[in-house]
């Protein structure tokens, strides 16, 4: 779970908008226009959906990062995965990657992309009920000395964060929107890591070394694509999240999760 490590630690809406921008030249008609472009500003007959599918989220993420990773990239894979703590969800201390039908149930989504020593990521994610509650607050502390924290505002209006992570020999940049568990609103993510560097590098020298601007990644966070449903029926709790990454786990938490 990239954000919690963080925590604990844009392409396809730069062309929409573009698009839109084009669309606000002359639109004076005359009685000879064509009759379909009186047609052009009625609303869509196509149904929002209202169940997940998840053929059209795999489709719908990798059509994104195709739009704001770098071009020399590699097409991702999707993975899967329901925060569900069951038997026949877990294998191990981890949990599952989901396949075929079981998909139907996932409360997260993440698709990765890598060129040389650069690592591409969205990330989408169900945040469940108890961990909604244990991780309290998701933003900026500013109490916390050295850490790289910027609150953004997306182009659509949505309150954005961005953060840094570095090590010994790389790092992490992610801009991300929090996920609402009362609303149902998943958390959403950008990153990209950069490996095999000289040290341990600055924060602002990592993000001088990415590829991804901060404007694409807040510009991504916009793309309606990226607010993936949840399942229809949801996992049971506890789930995976509140029993690894919070410091008093649920005492129904299965043994030996880490």
């Amino acid at each position: 779970m990239l954000l919690v490590l963080l925590l604990a630690a844009g392409g396809g809406v730069a062309a929409f908008l573009l698009l839109r921008d084009d669309d606000s030249g002359d639109t004076t008609s005359s009685s000879g226009d064509d009759p379909s472009d009186e047609q052009s500003d009625e609303p869509s007959d196509e149904p929002t959906p209202t169940t997940l599918d998840p053929v059209t989220v795999e489709s719908d993420l990798v059509a994104v990062s195709e739009e704001v990773f770098p071009s020399s990239a590699e097409t991702g894979t999707v993975s899967a995965l329901s925060w569900s703590t069951g038997p026949d969800n877990l294998d191990g201390d981890q949990r599952r990657e989901l396949t075929g039908a079981a998909r139907a149930g996932a409360t997260e989504w993440q698709v990765v992309s890598h060129t040389g020593t650069h690592t591409y990521s969205l990330y989408v994610e169900h945040i469940a009920t108890d961990y909604a509650a244990a991780r309290g607050e998701v933003g900026c502390d500013p109490t916390v000395e050295g850490s790289f924290c910027e609150v953004h505002t997306t182009p659509a209006g949505a309150t954005a964060y961005e953060s840094v992570y570095t090590y010994d020999g790389g790092g992490g940049h992610y801009v991300w929107i929090p996920g609402d568990a009362a609303s149902g609103r998943p958390e959403v993510t950008v990153s990209e890591s950069v490996g095999e560097l000289e040290g341990e590098p600055g924060d602002e020298e990592l993000i001088g070394l990415t590829d991804i601007s901060v404007e694409s990644m807040l510009a991504a966070l916009d793309d309606p694509r990226l607010l993936v449903l949840p399942p229809e029926v949801l996992p049971p709790l506890p789930s995976f999240a509140a029993c690894v990454y919070t410091s008093s786990p649920p005492s129904t938490c299965p043994a030996g999760l880490e």
